[in-house]
């Protein structure tokens, strides 16, 4: 992987970002590990970062999700879910996994993500009906057309979660699903 020559805002948090940057591939887990602990000084990372970080990491990504970290997700999201799930977005879609955990249960799915590099993955997938580079952070009101809106490791990312989920409401249909992930939090609260 490259290193990533955008900053935060924060230069504590740049150089835990860059300090995880050089564990990887060999130590995934310190690297997560300093991740978060940038995340936690910045809040919420640039949308230019998060983009080039992902547009390198492209490639890569599935190979060290799936592969070295075991991450499932999006199938034991995608099984908490009714069989037919309609018009679904899937926010933050990266290589389209959470989408082929949920292929042949929606009625439309659409993917959003902010990696040009990634959406280019999923879509040689061919399980999206439309994908589309967004950025999560500057949504805007659509009214009320999605039965779900995924996001499979996504928040993380976008810091304090009420703007996001407040578009999520506003653009859910009236029986409409939220279905996302966050990470399990063992220390001590802050």
């Amino acid at each position: 992987m490259l290193p990533v020559q955008l900053s935060s805002g924060d230069l504590l948090a740049d150089r835990r970002a860059s300090y995880a940057e050089s564990c990887l591939p060999d130590d995934p887990a310190a690297a997560a590990d300093l991740y978060r602990q940038a995340l936690d000084l910045a809040d919420r990372l640039p949308p230019a970062f998060v983009e080039t970080l992902f547009d390198q990491y492209a490639p890569e990504f599935e190979a060290a999700l799936v592969g070295r970290l075991d991450y499932r997700a999006p199938g034991l999201l995608a099984r908490m879910l009714p069989g037919d799930c309609g018009r679904v977005v899937d926010l933050g879609c990266g290589t389209g996994l959470m989408g082929e955990a949920l292929a042949g249960r929606c009625d439309w799915l659409e993917g959003w993500d902010i990696s040009s590099a990634m959406l280019r993955r999923a879509e040689e997938k061919g399980i999206y009906d439309r994908l589309e580079r967004r950025d999560l952070t500057a949504l805007a009101q659509e009214g009320p057309i999605w039965d779900l809106v995924t996001a499979a490791d996504v928040f993380a990312y976008l810091g304090a979660l009420e703007r996001i989920v407040a578009w999520a409401a506003g653009v859910l249909n009236p029986q409409g699903r939220l279905a996302f992930t966050v990470e399990l939090h063992e220390g001590a609260e802050a």
